[in-house]
């Protein structure tokens, strides 16, 4: 899991609903091309010190699937629409 849910469990939360829609956005989400990862990755960290993450893939298709624990499943449209 890439997240710790003993925060959750002791809030009565479920953690995975929470780090999908919880709201507390600190980092940014990009897509680009894959080629362009490498120099993307190296003029951040050269730039502002930080790194770059890669967390998933866009592929041709409808709708949007989250891996947990290695099993695929769709993901329901959740948190803050900015654009309401």
């Amino acid at each position: 899991m890439l997240f710790r849910s003993d925060g959750a469990t002791a809030l009565g939360v479920d953690a995975l609903e929470v780090a999908l829609g919880g709201g507390e956005d600190y980092e940014l989400l990009a897509t680009m091309p894959s080629g362009a990862v490498e120099e993307a990755r190296a003029r951040l960290r050269e730039a502002f010190g930080v790194p770059l993450t890669v967390i998933g893939r866009i592929v041709a298709g409808a709708g949007v699937l989250g891996v947990v624990d290695g099993k695929a499943a769709p993901l329901a449209v959740r948190g803050w629409d900015h654009f309401a």
